[in-house]
């Protein structure tokens, strides 16, 4: 899936470098990574500016290259931002945001935010509240903030967010949504989390948790976006939808950047981040059909299929990576390729595919048909498996909003040759009278290897 943990850079569509204090065009297509592991030091140039209590943990407290954002420490009334003033996208198109966070090591309190502010603000989220405001609530410039709210005041009106901006009550254990300073961070809604989105008490950091966000234009009439965000308490599990299509009714700023925030009230947390990616969003889909089942010796033909389910068209460095190792019982493998829509790839070739120069349209597909010998020695009974997957590398301007159909996986069960053996080998007759039918006589039938 995305290298979400090599060193990352911050990018456009023009432009590999950022200088620091500059903020650079909003960009239809655009992409912005870092990877936070390292010192941030060597790249000011992104932009990233850290502020009160935030500071890179290595090399202080990590090695560098695995290290972490560190928004807060386990203070009490602490308040951390890591603001990117050197980069903004456009505020009228789709945007994905994933990244990697853990919230641990104190008594569970209070959260951290990810932040949408109106980049031409001089001085951005000057004036946000620690506690229950996560950083977010009263912030000079702020949009949009997206709360991970361990001890539940980012929904409450009664506290630091203030008796204007509306809300259900506390609620822990949860995300929570609030709007733009100019609308008093109204409170737009709240979704509980299965599972708890912290770990405190404990004395290691625990394994990330992640978050993808996906923000969407209104269809006119409406404006702003609409909101939906998915949650994923560890590698390898399933993402919890908790919003889907929320909308989020206020007008954007014409270019906004992107923040981090995070604090604590009397009850505590280090809140840490990592491996942050928000790009222009396009949902690739790997469809694979293939046989049940497969027979020692013989043939075994799949058909892979990859389509661009998003709206743009992708190609050189915005082509997806296809990534097919075959199953080492698959001898003389070959592959043939075609497009539809106007989408096209290599005509041909041999062995496992590892494809980086596809062009797809939108809607367009490339399908491949692979064909390979299973081993004749292959043990009967066992399963061949063949998966195979297609994502963007991290050249790549645009971010997959629904990594669920990237992969595709078809299992075989190897079946064995079989000879079929008479027993006796040949029928011998009786003495039999002429025009009166015979006693039937068969051979048993065996079957052997």
């Amino acid at each position: 899936m995305k290298n979400l943990f090599g060193r990352l850079f911050a990018q456009l569509s023009f432009c590999c470098l950022l200088f620091a204090g500059y903020v650079a065009p909003a960009s239809a297509q655009f992409k912005l990574q870092e990877d936070f592991e390292g010192t941030l030091a060597t790249t000011t140039s992104d932009g990233w500016t850290l502020s009160n209590s935030a500071i890179m943990t290595a090399p202080s407290i990590d090695p560098v290259g695995s290290g972490w954002l560190r928004l807060t420490g386990t203070g009490a009334s602490e308040k951390g931002a890591a603001i990117n003033s050197g980069f903004s996208f456009a505020g009228n198109v789709p945007v994905v945001v994933e990244f990697n966070y853990v919230s641990w090591g104190g008594t569970g309190a209070d959260g951290m935010a990810l932040v949408l502010f109106d980049a031409s603000t001089a001085s951005p989220l000057t004036g946000a509240q620690v506690g229950g405001g996560l950083g977010y609530c009263g912030g000079a410039g702020g949009y949009l903030g997206i709360g991970l709210d361990e001890f539940g005041n980012f929904s409450n009106p009664d506290d630091t967010c203030g008796a204007a901006s509306l809300g259900p009550g506390k609620m822990p254990e949860s995300f929570a949504i609030r709007g733009p300073l100019s609308a008093h961070n109204n409170w737009i809604g709240t979704a509980l989390v299965v599972g708890n989105i912290d770990n405190p008490n404990v004395t290691t950091r625990p394994s990330p948790k992640t978050v993808l966000l996906s923000l969407t234009p209104a269809v006119s009439p409406a404006v702003g976006y609409t909101i939906t965000a998915q949650f994923r308490a560890a590698s390898g599990q399933p993402f919890q939808t908790l919003f889907s299509n929320k909308a989020f009714p206020y007008v954007a700023p014409a270019n906004i950047s992107v923040a981090f925030t995070g604090s604590t009230g009397g009850s505590n947390n280090n809140h840490e981040l990592q491996g942050l990616v928000a790009g222009t969003p396009d949902d690739l889909q790997v469809t694979m059909t293939g046989p049940s089942t497969a027979l020692q010796g013989a043939a075994v033909t799949y058909n892979l299929t990859v389509t661009n389910n998003g709206n743009y068209t992708l190609t050189d460095t915005d082509s997806p990576t296809l990534l097919d190792t075959l199953p080492v019982s698959l001898g003389g493998v070959t592959w043939t390729c075609v497009g539809t829509a106007g989408a096209s790839c290599d005509a041909g070739g041999a062995g496992n595919l590892n494809v980086a120069d596809l062009t797809l349209p939108a809607n367009g597909s490339v399908t491949f048909t692979i064909t390979g010998t299973l081993d004749p020695a292959a043990t009967c009974g066992t399963t061949v498996v063949n998966s195979a997957n297609a994502d963007f590398g991290s050249a790549a301007h645009f971010l997959d909003p629904d990594e669920s159909n990237n992969v595709a996986t078809v299992n075989s069960t190897v079946i064995c040759n079989t000879t079929l053996v008479a027993n006796p080998g040949m029928l011998s007759y009786p003495p039999q009278q002429v025009a009166v039918a015979s006693t039937e006589l068969a051979p048993l039938f065996e079957t052997t290897g």
